[in-house]
């Protein structure tokens, strides 16, 4: 009887015990201990320039932004861009100052103040950590801004480390396409060279640069930025450019053109004094398509006779611009 009471008092303890194991254990889960989730790091607030304000200003500056965000969200760009600058001439060194030029830099871009942007993206960038998360954003603004200058655009999306969602990941690839499409593999192969090692759109730039370098008869570099490039984990539409490299195929649509046509508008049968200058020029666009490129190329010359007349050269020119065959007009 005593050794039953005796197991079951011991049972009963052992059972208090492990309770309050479960309990401790389940205690430092909640509260932080080991094999608890660890919390993202919280970015640092980005501030325009160092230094303190009293409490009513920061609270003058919030009330700014909170206007400005307003009329962002609005489509009040302008209105937008006045009452953020507004508070980083009063408040550069709030708190709420560095989300200010941020905004400022996106509306500059919505409004079409494209150079007014990428000013005000580089004064953001500049107060940024390196590695920032929110960097992506400014370099992307940056790409969109100087579109129409692509060795600019796509030396800013080089530089992005990380492309947060899939809308970014798709925007980044497409401005990259653009504007590596509008480059010369000289170019193109200079911004790669200079850009970080890191750039999560690299892989897809080297498989581009390594069709342009085939293109242009560059096998060996070719291979090499192909190799780079699925060494870098380059997916899609490029990953298969970048394997066929490998095997000296280029993509359909892709090659080396070796054969086409200059064309050229001349007075050929205009007055005298005309005439004998468009004959001098005729000679010199033959002399240069036969011999200037070599034997690699077959270059031939459209000649087309205005007469004299400017507006049937401006209409000659018009045609010969959408001839297949014809790379470029002179005349």
């Amino acid at each position: 009887m005593n050794s039953r009471f005796r197991g079951a008092r011991t049972l009963s303890a052992s059972g208090r015990f492990l309770w309050a194991a479960v309990v401790v254990a389940a205690s430092c889960q909640t509260a932080g201990g080991p094999g608890a989730p660890v919390p993202p790091p919280e970015l640092p607030v980005v501030v325009v320039e160092p230094g303190s304000i009293p409490a009513a200003d920061e609270r003058a500056a919030e009330d700014l932004l909170a206007a400005a965000q307003t009329s962002f969200d609005a489509n009040r760009y302008f209105e937008a861009i006045r009452t953020a600058e507004e508070l980083l001439a009063a408040y550069p060194s709030s708190q709420a100052s560095g989300e200010a030029l941020r905004l400022t830099a996106l509306a500059h871009e919505r409004a079409g103040q494209r150079s007014e942007a990428v000013a005000a993206a580089d004064r953001y960038l500049a107060l940024l950590p390196g590695g920032d998360e929110r960097a992506q954003e400014m370099w992307l603004l940056q790409a969109r801004a100087l579109s129409d200058e692509p060795s600019e655009s796509l030396g800013r999306l080089l530089r992005i480390t990380t492309l947060e969602g899939s809308s970014a990941r798709l925007e980044g690839a497409e401005l990259a396409r653009a504007a590596i499409d509008s480059l010369d593999v000289e170019v193109l192969a200079e911004i790669v060279s200079a850009a970080p090692q890191d750039g999560v759109l690299r892989p897809l730039t080297e498989a581009r640069l390594a069709v342009s370098y085939l293109e242009a008869g560059f096998g060996d570099e070719a291979r090499v930025a192909a190799r780079r490039s699925l060494d870098g984990g380059v997916a899609g539409v490029e990953a298969e450019w970048a394997a066929g490299v490998l095997e000296g195929e280029l993509p359909p649509g892709r090659g080396r053109v070796t054969t086409f046509a200059i064309g050229a508008v001349l007075p050929e049968t205009g007055p005298p004094a005309l005439a004998q200058y468009a004959l001098g020029i005729r000679e010199g666009i033959e002399l240069a398509v036969s011999t200037v490129l070599g034997d690699d190329f077959t270059v031939t010359a459209r000649i087309a006779d205005d007469q004299g007349d400017p507006l049937l050269g401006a209409e000659l020119i018009e045609e010969l611009e959408v001839t297949d065959s014809v790379v470029g007009v002179v005349g």
